[in-house]
Order: C-alpha cells, then sequence, then structure tokens
C-alpha cells in the first residue's frame, strides 16, 4: 500500500513539473517573440491545413493566447471560418463529410473551436452558437461565458434549423443550472416550453426531456 501511494505522489509530481516547465517554456518563447511570429505567420497562412499547424500549437502550450496578437487572430479567423461553415452547413446539407476534404476540415474547425473555448471572449459568441453541432464541448465553452451568451442561444433557438434547436436547447439546460437571475431562468424556461409545441418530434423530445431535468 505504501509503494503504491509514493507511485501515485511520484506520478503526480512528475505531471505537476512538466505542466510548469511547459507554461514557463512557453511564456520565454513569447518573450523572445519567435515561435509567436512564427505561429502568426501559420495562422495567417492561406491554407487551412498550416493553419491547423499553428493551433495545434497553441493546443499543445495555451499560454500563447495570453499573446495578444494572437488572441486576436482566433477571434479574426473565428469569424471568418464561421461563415466558411454555414456555407458548407447549406450546400451539403447540414453536414462537413460530404464536402472535399470534409472530413480533414472539420478536425481543423474542432482544433479551432478548441482554441476559441479556452479564450473566453464574448466575441466569439457567435461562432460558438453557429457551432454548437460540434459537441458537448461547445455548450461548456459557452457556459463559462456566462449570462452574456443567453440572448444569442435564445435567437438561435427561435431561428435555427431542427439541428442548431436542438444543441441550443441542450445548451440552454445546461445554463439553466448555473447561478442565473430570475429573469434569465425565466426567458430559458420559456424558450423551452415553446420548444415542447415544435413542430419537430425530435425537438419535442429534447424539450420535454429537459424540463423534466430542470423542474
Amino acid at each position: 500500500m505504501k509503494k503504491i501511494l509514493v507511485f501515485f505522489v511520484a506520478t503526480f509530481l512528475v505531471i505537476a513539473v512538466v505542466i510548469l516547465v511547459g507554461r514557463f517554456s512557453g511564456r520565454h518563447l513569447i518573450n523572445s517573440g519567435t515561435v509567436t511570429n512564427k505561429i502568426l505567420q501559420e495562422l495567417n497562412d492561406p491554407k487551412w491545413g498550416v493553419r491547423q499547424i499553428g493551433i495545434k500549437e497553441i493546443l499543445f502550450n495555451p499560454v500563447f493566447l495570453e499573446e495578444a496578437k494572437i488572441k486576436q487572430k482566433i477571434i479574426v479567423l473565428s469569424q471568418k471560418e464561421g461563415k466558411v461553415y454555414q456555407k458548407i452547413r447549406e450546400k451539403y446539407e447540414s453536414s462537413v463529410e460530404g464536402a472535399p476534404d470534409g472530413e480533414a476540415y472539420g478536425e481543423y474547425y474542432i482544433d479551432l473551436l478548441d482554441a476559441v473555448g479556452k479564450l473566453r471572449d464574448p466575441k466569439t459568441i457567435s461562432f460558438l452558437v453557429d457551432s454548437l453541432e460540434f459537441g458537448p464541448g461547445v455548450a461548456r465553452s459557452l457556459s463559462e461565458l456566462g449570462d452574456v451568451a443567453i440572448p444569442a442561444l435564445i435567437e438561435k433557438c427561435h431561428q435555427g434549423d431542427e439541428d442548431e434547436r436542438w444543441w441550443c436547447l441542450k445548451a440552454l439546460g445546461l445554463f439553466y443550472k448555473q447561478t442565473l437571475s430570475s429573469d434569465f431562468k425565466s426567458q430559458i424556461k420559456s424558450t423551452i416550453l415553446k420548444a415542447v409545441e415544435d413542430s419537430s418530434e425530435r425537438i419535442r423530445t429534447r424539450a420535454t426531456g429537459i424540463l423534466k431535468e430542470i423542474e
């Protein structure tokens, strides 16, 4: 038992040291500017495959998001890619899989979503709301932004297509469980109640399930 305890403590210390060294190295590289400039060049590249390399470097060491230029570039990139993705959805029936290089582009888009989520910047709300179908991680990113994201979610619940409405309802259910003002809770519940009468059975079922969770 004692050996097992020593093993776990040693493992924890090694992980802690790796994290600390990684963050220190990241800050050192930011201060030097060399890697920062390299990442910026990659993020500005016309080929999304190259941009993905830069994003993966950021995800490997998120300390780079503390650099104002990189943070701003990620925000601008999210706005640009959000429009591209919406066009793909319209052309290929709400999916990137049917598009040329769709699966690979989807992986790039998910990496971008991950980086955007780490920013916790209100300027990215629209991008995140439009990308909810990429999974619960996007909803969590929105919930970490707080009640400032709720109006956009409610609007999408009313105006989005079936997939978008389904994911918005799921996100609103997550928000409702947080500490919110009575006004926001009332707006969320009203939106969910309206969805119970949606023309789509899938939406009605989702809304009914959420009501049971929050009541």
